[in-house]
């Protein structure tokens, strides 16, 4: 892996906001990131994540399936499946504040094929359940 160079804004500690930013593996920040994963990551945020496959967001950036994993694994420090689960999670998060929408419409909205799958999704990934970070949030 390449180590951060001492002008690189992950090293002088300020940060991107990005979630995929790991600075303890060595990774640079996103202005350092290989376009065609900048492109996939801008990619699966804009598109419907349930239907979203590995090898749909490789054939947009122009590499194999396999290829795109590694990459981006090696560019981000995270698999696949764990940007998909982190952007339907920040979905949810931001369609949790509108107090209209049940959970299960959140569920469908986000992806998830049942209520019971994206709340354990949820309580995984923010250590809360929909319902808790609800009521969190300030009416």
């Amino acid at each position: 892996m390449r180590e951060a160079a001492s002008g690189d804004p992950a090293r002088r500690g300020e940060g991107t906001g990005y979630l995929f930013q790991n600075r303890k593996a060595g990774l640079g920040s996103v202005f350092d990131m290989d376009p065609r994963i900048k492109l996939a990551l801008q990619v699966m945020c804009e598109s419907r994540v349930r239907d979203l496959t590995v090898a749909d967001v490789a054939y947009e950036v122009g590499l194999s399936a396999s290829r795109f994993e590694h990459i981006l694994k090696d560019s981000t420090g995270q698999t696949f499946t764990q940007h998909k689960r982190s952007i339907r999670v920040r979905q949810a998060k931001r369609l949790l504040q509108d107090w209209h929408l049940s959970l299960k419409q959140i569920a469908y909205l986000t992806g998830y094929s049942s209520p019971s799958s994206f709340s354990r999704a949820f309580r995984n990934s923010v250590r809360r359940s929909p319902s808790q970070f609800r009521m969190t949030i300030v009416r």
